[in-house]
């Protein structure tokens, strides 16, 4: 059987806040809450509009110039306040990034909410001051005007909230074990007084040499980098301005990784992301955009969400399903249907996530997401997955439309069917107002034999043959009438569960032309479309050719498309 499988990569948009040094704090709530399976009925393609969640738009203008380069050392003066911070979490494998700690100190300034940093906010000052990792996890703490100064001068309120943030921030990092895990401390104080002091952790997954980040509009670079921790398999991917994906070749020799990166698809943001296979399978070790032809912006315009607290688990995964397919709808797509059984693997996958401790597609307990189908009995021609952590369905969705990989999946043709699962997390500090991540698992699929056409199916096949030979400037195939019947009849009989009678039948159907040859290939597909992959339609093909094609009706492959080949030699 021809098998097609895309599994893309686990984004992790993580920050938590910390509320130090004001009267009244109480511990929030604990455990979690999910939901999918029937939030949706099978074959939807909306969702109802959620109440209690809203999303506003706002331009934000950085405060320093935009570092030119990427992988450059970043020179950062620090506040006494940011060096009390940056000493109390360093240490014990953490190591202290500049650049991180400017990222720090713009995310405190700029930030709209405490508790709510938009993923393209983050994305974006971490790009801006030359950062290529994925975005960092956020640990955050605001300190009311009455514990001032905490800026060039320390008070004891302000040593307070540092010695909670950075004892939070630690705590948060117990998970990212697999690397070098490197932080960044800003403070800034908020045009009211308030402080908020913000820790920013990644655990870098590759080391990547100085690249600019601003070409020429027909121009080149070379991406060169070594992996960290216990990754292998590198690749590139990369979205171009109008939004069509490329994947890169990725040449690896002695430990390092080189990819060719071109502007060749015009001026404009490129999105490039490098991807690893690690721990729990396939990761993003580095996200970054590539301007061809123009400047980075001078502003960053984000959209920041609202959840209210009532929301539940599956009325998030409902908002998501609607972005989701509002996007596809925009882009001229078909619009996914619901399928409460990829939704319950997904619900089971996300639930697996908060109790094991991870965000990745390959489950100690549950192996990959062909693991989880096989299990469940749901068969596929296509399975795409997507993971997040993040705080919001519309923030998640953004998020993983910013990263190449997962935008491949919301986007993808073969598909045609999905599933969400969602798990609301226990609050992250015992902090009031702390906010609850969601762990978020999108199952993408389509059923096998689903997209076959409904009329003149083995006419539709030889017309995309037709066409695929076209394309790759291949002599047309000569299709013979007599050949296609005695094909179609084997196809059927096969289809029927009547193989060993229809056998006869083709061997006399075949001897009536006379061919001195006949060679006959069989195929058992999945899909229409994963019938392109058939090695015979990209060849020099001598002698006529018959072709027949039928969906099996009963059996363990019933759905499943198969195809008969009959090349006749004189």
């Amino acid at each position: 059987m021809l098998n097609l499988k895309t599994c893309a990569l686990g984004l992790v948009l993580a920050s938590m806040f910390v509320q130090t040094g004001c009267a009244g704090s109480s511990g929030g709530g604990s455990g979690g809450s999910g939901g999918a399976g029937g939030v949706l009925a099978d074959g939807a393609t909306s969702a109802p509009r959620v109440r209690g969640i809203s999303v506003a738009v706002e331009d934000v203008r950085l405060s320093t110039a935009a570092t030119p380069r990427y992988g450059t050392p970043v020179e950062q003066k620090l506040s006494a306040a940011e060096s009390a911070l940056m000493e109390a979490v360093g240490g014990a494998g953490l190591r202290h990034d500049p650049g991180l700690s400017r990222a720090a100190r713009e995310l405190a300034r700029t930030a709209p909410d405490r508790t709510n940093v938009p993923g393209a906010l983050i994305t974006g000052i971490t790009s801006w001051v030359g950062l290529y990792d994925p975005p960092p996890r956020l640990a955050i703490s605001e300190l009311p005007p009455d514990g001032a100064p905490c800026g060039d001068q320390v008070s004891a309120s302000c040593r307070e909230a540092i010695a909670m943030l950075a004892k939070a921030a630690r705590e948060s990092v117990r998970q990212l074990t697999r690397g070098g895990v490197y932080f960044g401390a800003g403070v800034s104080t908020l045009p009211d007084g308030t402080t908020r002091l913000v820790v920013a952790l990644t655990e870098r997954g590759a080391a990547i040499e100085p690249m600019a980040k601003t070409l020429p509009a027909n121009g080149r670079a070379e991406i060169r980098g070594r992996l960290l921790g216990k990754r292998h398999s590198p690749s590139f991917e990369v979205f171009d301005p109008q939004g069509r994906w490329t994947p890169i070749p990725a040449k690896i020799s002695r430990g390092e990784f080189v990819g060719q990166f071109s502007c060749e698809r015009g001026g404009g943001a490129y999105q490039v992301e490098v991807l690893a296979e690690g721990t729990y399978g396939p990761e993003v070790v580095a996200n970054f955009p590539l301007y061809c032809g123009e400047d980075p912006p001078g502003a960053l315009r984000v959209e920041v969400e609202q959840m209210d607290a009532s929301v539940d688990a599956g009325e998030v995964a409902r908002a998501n399903f609607a972005a989701l397919n509002d996007t596809r709808a925009r882009q001229g797509l078909p619009l996914l249907q619901w399928d409460n059984q990829a939704a319950a693997i997904a619900q089971a996958h996300s639930e697996d996530m908060l109790r094991s401790g991870f965000v990745g597609h390959t489950s100690p307990s549950t192996g990959d997401v062909d693991d989880r189908f096989g299990r469940a009995g749901v068969k596929s021609a296509v399975v795409r997955e997507n993971v997040a952590r993040g705080y919001g369905p519309w923030a998640i969705h953004q998020g993983l439309m910013q990263s190449p990989g997962h935008r491949v999946n919301i986007l993808a043709t073969d598909v045609t069917h999905v599933g969400i699962g969602v798990v609301i997390a226990p609050p992250e500090t015992e902090a009031k107002d702390a906010p609850r991540p969601i762990l978020l698992t999108q199952n993408y699929y389509s059923k096998v034999g689903a997209d076959a056409p409904t009329s003149d199916m083995p006419k539709a096949l030889r017309d995309r043959v037709d066409a695929l030979r076209d394309q790759k400037g291949l002599a047309a195939i000569a299709w013979h009438r007599g050949l296609s019947e005695a094909a179609q009849a084997f196809a059927d009989g096969i289809a029927a569960g009547n193989e060993s009678r229809v056998t006869k039948q083709y061997d006399a159907m075949l001897e009536q032309h006379r061919f001195a040859r006949v060679e006959t290939h069989r195929v058992l597909a999945p899909s229409f479309a994963s019938l392109d992959g058939f090695q015979l339609w990209s060849e020099p093909v001598a002698g006529a050719v018959g072709v027949g094609i039928a969906k099996v009706a009963k059996g363990k492959d019933v759905g499943s498309l198969i195809v008969i080949v009959a090349v006749g030699a004189r």
